[in-house]
C-alpha cells in the first residue's frame, strides 16, 4: 500500500492579514494556548535532526483538524529569533512537501546554517481562517539521529506503538522498563519520594538503515555516541495510547481527584470494575452526571498524553496534571526557559496562573517542571471539587 503522495516542491508564502491568531513581531507576544486546544484548527508536531556541522533537517507533521480545510489552505515560513523577545529574522532553507497519510501531512525543511544561539520559528498561516500559528524550536531540541517507521515516515512525536523502524545512523539503543509516578499536586512543595534508580534492562546496536523491531513497552534511548549527552528519547506505548483501555490504566489518573479513603479502595491489585463504577456513582449521585464527568476527565487525560508526553505519559507530567484538572489554559506565554499558563475567572473558579520551568536532559529536550506553591491549595481543591460535582 502506497503511503506517500507524489513529492513536490511548494512555495513558502507569508501574508500579513490575520484575524484569529494575529501576526506577532516576537515569540513573547504569542499566545501558545492553541498548541494544547483539542478543538484547534491544526496540530503541528516538529522534530529537528542534525545533518552536518551547522545544518539541520526539520520534519513537520501537520494534522488538519478542520474538516473543511486541506493542506492548500496553509502557507509556511521559517525564520529565527535571537531571543523570545526579539524580532524574527529571515533565513535560507529548502522546503519539500513529502506526502500525506489521512489528515496528516509531512513537510521537510533543509536548513544549511542554523546558529545554535538562535530559536527557530515555524509560522503557519491559514487562508481558511486567516489565523497565524507559531511553533518554536530551540537548539537543545536537535536530535543526533533520525527515526523512521517501516514505511520510511519520520517519527515526529515522543512516543510510538510497537512496529518496525529504521535509523539514519549507526546507533546504540538502551531500553528501560521503568514505572514513572504521577505528578504531585501543585501545592505540595516537598521533594517527591525517591524513586528507584533507572537501570538499563538491555542494550542493542542498530546499523544504519537496517530494519529493527520494537515490541517491549518502556523507554528507549538512542545514541550515536554513548559518551555524549545527545540522544533520541522514545516512549513505546500500547496499541490504545493515547487512550486508556485497561481498568488499571483508568484507575491510575484518579489519584488526582480522589480522597485518601477512595484511593485506598481503588489502588489495589484486586480492584474490580464494580469498585471503579461505584466511585463515579458515589461522587456524582447520578448515572448521567457520572457519564458526563467520565467523558470530560478521560478526554483530558487522552489529550494530555497527546500534547505532553515526554519520557513518561503526558498525564503524569506537571503540565498534564494541570491540564487534567483545569482544562485548556486561556493563555500560554513562553520564554526560552519557562512558560506560564493563565486561566481566567469563571462562574465557578477564580483566575489563576501556573509557571513551568523548562528542564532539558538526555531523557527529554522539552520537559517542563511546575514551580509549586502552597498558594495553589484552595484553587486546586476547588477545581477538583468542580470536576467531581460536574460544575465546569
Amino acid at each position: 500500500m502506497k503511503l506517500w503522495s507524489k513529492q513536490s516542491l511548494f512555495t513558502i508564502l507569508l501574508v500579513s492579514t490575520v484575524v484569529l491568531a494575529r501576526a506577532q513581531s516576537s515569540l513573547e507576544r504569542v499566545n501558545f494556548a492553541y498548541q494544547c486546544d483539542p478543538k484547534g484548527e491544526i496540530f503541528v508536531t516538529n522534530k529537528v535532526y542534525s545533518s552536518g556541522a551547522d545544518s539541520v533537517i526539520l520534519f513537520s507533521n501537520i494534522f488538519i483538524n478542520e474538516k473543511q480545510a486541506d493542506i492548500n489552505n496553509y502557507k509556511f515560513q521559517l525564520s529565527v529569533s535571537d531571543t523570545y523577545g526579539s524580532d524574527f529574522k529571515s533565513i535560507s532553507y529548502d522546503s519539500l512537501y513529502v506526502g500525506s497519510r489521512g489528515k496528516n501531512h509531512f513537510l521537510k525543511f533543509g536548513i544549511p546554517k542554523w546558529p545554535t544561539n538562535q530559536v527557530l520559528v515555524l509560522k503557519v498561516e491559514s487562508t481558511f481562517s486567516s489565523a497565524m500559528y507559531y511553533y518554536d524550536i530551540q537548539p537543545a531540541e536537535i536530535l543526533p539521529v533520525t527515526l523512521l517507521d517501516g514505511s520510511q515516515v519520520p517519527i515526529v512525536q515522543n512516543w510510538v506503538r510497537s512496529g518496525t523502524f529504521n535509523l539514519s545512523k549507526n546507533t546504540t539503543a538502551q531500553f528501560y522498563t521503568y514505572y514513572f509516578e504521577a505528578a504531585l499536586p501543585p501545592m505540595v512543595t516537598r521533594a517527591p519520594d525517591p524513586q528507584k534508580e533507572m537501570a538499563i534492562d538491555s542494550i542493542m546496536t542498530i546499523l544504519d538503515s537496517s530494519a529493527f523491531s520494537l515490541t517491549d513497552i518502556g523507554f528507549y534511548l538512542f545514541q550515536t555516541d554513548t559518551s555524549s549527552q545527545k540522544a533520541l528519547p522514545l516512549l513505546l506505548v500500547d496499541k490504545y495510547f493515547p487512550k486508556l483501555a485497561r481498568l488499571d490504566q483508568l484507575v491510575d489518573p484518579l489519584i488526582y481527584i480522589t480522597q485518601q479513603e477512595e484511593w485506598e479502595v481503588l489502588n489495589k491489585d484486586s480492584v474490580v470494575k464494580r469498585d471503579f463504577d461505584q466511585f463515579w456513582l458515589g461522587i456524582t449521585r447520578s448515572a448521567d452526571r457520572a457519564k458526563k464527568v467520565i467523558k470530560t476527565y478521560y478526554d483530558r487525560i487522552e489529550e494530555a498524553n497527546q500534547f505532553f508526553t515526554t519520557y513518561k505519559e503526558g498525564w503524569k507530567t506537571d503540565r498534564g496534571m494541570i491540564y487534567a484538572i483545569f482544562g485548556v489554559p486561556d493563555r500560554v506565554i513562553r520564554k526560552a526557559d519557562k512558560e506560564t499558563w493563565y486561566y481566567n475567572a469563571t462562574s465557578v473558579s477564580q483566575s489563576i496562573d501556573f509557571e513551568f520551568i523548562r528542564v532539558n536532559s538526555i531523557f527529554s529536550n522539552n520537559h517542563y517542571v511546575l514551580i509549586r506553591d502552597r498558594r495553589y491549595s484552595n484553587s486546586w481543591y476547588q477545581a477538583v471539587n468542580n470536576l467531581r460535582k460536574v460544575r465546569y
